[in-house]
């Protein structure tokens, strides 16, 4: 085995003499193991793994979101669906009880956003609850 002298100053050996007690090594065999992680090619280095694990997070974000637009999607297709289907199977009310009509309507609606209100949760139900509360 072939020996190197290396001199440190006194703040640096005294760390690397605190951290071979603390993994109750010899200083020798820390220093060993230090240079040869050191040279390791094949060791990721902190900035690398920090940035893979960013990566990562990002990409599973992106599924995240495509899979929320997906179901968004799905969710506007079925509701126009109904709601062609439901203008189309309706039929208009009689013209002498349009305003009585026009105002329980109105009426249907509001109960219709506060029950939506009352199932909603964090700041949608507040922006919901503000509309509701409009007069």
């Amino acid at each position: 085995m072939a020996r190197v002298n290396v001199r440190l100053n006194d703040d640096l050996y005294g760390r690397l003499l605190g951290a071979a007690n603390s993994r109750g090594c010899p200083l020798s065999r820390l220093v060993r193991d230090l240079l040869s992680a050191g040279l390791d090619h094949n060791e990721v280095s902190a900035l690398e793994a920090a940035e893979e694990r960013i990566a990562t997070t990002l990409d599973r974000f992106a599924r995240d979101i495509r899979r929320l637009h997906t179901a968004d999607q799905a969710l506007y297709a079925s509701f126009d669906t109904f709601m062609r289907l439901f203008l189309t199977c309706i039929p208009d009310p009689p013209s002498d009880s349009l305003t009585a009509a026009k105002m329980q309507a109105q009426r249907r609606y509001q109960n219709y956003l506060q029950n939506v209100a009352r199932n909603m949760n964090g700041d949608a139900r507040a922006a919901l609850g503000e509309l509701t509360n409009r007069e």
